[in-house]
């Protein structure tokens, strides 16, 4: 069975403000506060969605022990059923599969962000389609 493997930050990037901080995304989503992620390439994960929907293929939430790419994967949680919304990030909403305007905060607060720290991962990518990926059985 193929193994689709989404990676998950323990720590904030170098580029954001609260660079080295914990993002706290590996407990949010073990307590089901964090429900969704967001990643470039709608149609890509569009693609690997109906493959796992479809039962050919699994969902690997991972991140990295140390380093990454230069230490282990550790797995926290495997899917096999998600559902992935195309969404497209402006400055004052978030328009989700071309027909629901949502708040900023309201995105972020499911993706297991405070807005600041929400508005500045996405500062490049206002405009932009993205995948959300849903970890649970929520949509928008």
């Amino acid at each position: 069975m193929k193994v689709y493997v989404l990676m998950i930050s323990k720590k904030f990037p170098k580029w954001h403000r609260r660079r080295g901080k914990e993002t706290g995304f590996i407990d949010s989503i073990l307590s089901g506060k964090k429900v969704h992620t967001i990643r470039e390439d709608y149609i890509k994960w569009l693609r690997r969605a109906r493959d796992i929907n479809r039962g050919n293929a699994v969902l690997s939430v991972r991140y990295w022990e140390g380093k990454p790419y230069h230490s282990k994967q550790i797995e926290i949680l495997r899917l096999t059923k998600i559902k992935v919304q195309k969404v497209i990030i402006n400055y004052d909403y978030i328009k989700v599969n071309n027909r629901h305007f949502l708040l900023p905060r309201i995105v972020a607060h499911n993706d297991g962000l405070k807005l600041q720290d929400f508005t500045e991962y996405f500062k490049n990518g206002y405009g932009k389609e993205f995948a959300l990926i849903q970890f649970t059985d929520f949509h928008y």
